[in-house]
């Protein structure tokens, strides 16, 4: 799990790296900045000294780091002395420090984003969103196909690949969203395939999941045009919404790691986690 953690700050270090100095390389990158893109105006005067502009949206950026910092803390002190249920004890370890990991340093990215309202800052926000679903693909595809994928150098294929992949983003103003939109009917397809081989705990947490997912993409899509039906929307935004939505998608997607590889806690004791014919 150290050495995979290692890589993944090494990469965002990277990718910061490239986007911060070489901003031109990325100028034509199509990326919403200017706070007229978003629809939070209206302020809780105590919340002003947070962010002059928009208070929520900039809060919610120190939650993801929080719940990332909980997690990451949880999985090294806690899940580590652990024997798993089932699967190797290194591999779930590593899904969920470095699933965990990644969620602490998005945070500071979407801070940025928000408070300084700069391309390359909304360039680093978009790519950094593609490494999640990767790594949750290949949690997904693992499950369905252990003997080729149960390993840390295809999880570090797998990621790498969903980091690469924002490139399409240079050649097209519609690059990013499709291969966001990619990533998610990815991993809808192999969720549907991993429910089908576990019972209703683990199809609860999925469905969870994808609610927030859904969430995620519905609510930041219609963030301004909720505004318009409701001065309560010009404060509690859609665009923080959907940040709540994608806060819970990360929780929900790392209880499902825990349990695939730790099993449910019962009170009886016993682990329900044993696949379903």
């Amino acid at each position: 799990m150290y050495v995979a953690s290692v890589i993944v700050i090494f990469g965002f270090s990277i990718t910061c790296w490239l986007a911060l100095t070489h901003p031109l390389v990325f100028a034509n990158v199509s990326a919403d900045v200017g706070y007229r893109h978003y629809a939070e105006r209206l302020h809780i005067l105590p919340l002003k000294a947070i962010s002059h502009t928009m208070p929520f949206n900039t809060l919610i950026t120190y939650v993801y780091s929080l719940l990332g910092l909980y997690w990451f803390m949880y999985t090294v002190f806690g899940l580590r002395k652990i024997i798993p249920s089932k699967g190797s004890s290194s591999l779930g370890l590593t899904y969920l420090g470095v699933f965990s990991l990644m969620s602490v340093l998005y945070g500071p990215i979407h801070l940025m984003r928000i408070v300084k309202q700069k391309h390359y800052w909304a360039v680093l926000d978009q790519w950094f969103t593609l490494p999640f679903f990767g790594l949750v693909i290949h949690f997904l595809m693992s499950t369905n196909y252990p003997k080729y994928l149960n390993n840390h150098l295809s999880l570090f294929i797998s990621v790498s690949l969903s980091h690469v992949s924002y490139t399409a983003a240079l050649f097209h103003p519609l690059g990013f969203d499709a291969v966001l939109g990619v990533h998610i009917l990815l991993c809808g397809i192999s969720a549907i395939s991993y429910c089908a081989k576990r019972n209703s705990q683990f199809g609860i947490l999925v469905l969870k999941a994808f609610l927030s997912c859904a969430g995620f993409v519905v609510l930041k899509l219609a963030d301004l045009y909720l505004a318009e039906l409701h001065i309560l929307f010009e404060i509690f935004s859609g665009h923080f919404l959907s940040k709540v939505c994608d806060v819970l998608q990360i929780y929900y997607v790392l209880l499902i790691m825990e349990a695939e590889f730790y099993g449910f806690e019962t009170e009886d004791g016993l682990d329900k986690t044993d696949k379903v014919d």
